[in-house]
């Protein structure tokens, strides 16, 4: 008995200063492991046993931070993932429990934020989600076919210091997401700097 593994995990990433006000960045990422797991079972089966896993993750990611003249200040990013997650488990007569599962995540968020009269900053923006799932064991579906889900998020807040010592961050989002249907969440975050930094959160 005992577990084997071989992880590789590379990644590459490269940035673009256009000009002082913007930026953009690119990376890839590749992880890839092997393990093996060999165990016995107890007592009256008395059979050794293994279990084979190959688990290979993609992640391409694109953003860019812009600023504006007019003192708006925008940022967005694109993201695409796929995960494959595979397990077989073996005796010494025969092999079972061939497990595949494939996923992907997609997601494109941007948000734009400005100062308005030297004690507010105000921030908005919105994000996209799309997640697929596809798992099957011994070539049938556990999940009857492909499943997928998307979501759509909108948010706003407006960092407030009414004071030099105070700091108040009142805020909402709105979620729609396909498979919950749509929630709104608000919050409202302060601070207030005494002898040392503080915070307290609703």
């Amino acid at each position: 008995p005992g577990d084997e593994y071989d992880r590789t995990d590379l990644s590459l990433r490269a940035d673009w200063e256009l000009t002082d006000e913007h930026r953009l960045s690119a990376a890839i990422a590749r992880f890839e492991e092997e393990s093996e797991s060999r165990y016995r079972l107890a007592p009256p089966v008395n059979t050794d046993q293994g279990k084979l896993e190959t688990v290979q993750r993609t992640r391409y990611s694109l953003s860019g931070d812009h600023g504006f003249t007019s003192g708006v200040n925008a940022g967005w990013s694109a993201i695409h993932e796929t995960l494959n997650d595979d397990t077989l488990k073996y005796s010494a007569v025969s092999r079972f429990d061939d497990r595949r599962a494939e996923s992907t995540l997609s997601k494109l968020s941007a948000d734009v934020g400005r100062s308005l009269g030297g004690r507010h900053y105000l921030q908005g923006g919105v994000d996209f989600s799309k997640e697929t799932l596809d798992q099957t064991i011994d070539s049938a579906s556990e999940l009857n076919g492909r499943q997928e889900r998307e979501g759509q998020e909108i948010w706003f807040q407006d960092t407030w210091m009414p004071t030099e010592k105070l700091e108040l961050v009142p805020g909402v989002r709105i979620q729609n997401d396909s498979s919950f249907g749509i929630h709104t969440a608000p919050k409202l975050n302060a601070r207030y700097d005494l002898f040392q930094t503080s915070s307290l959160s609703a």
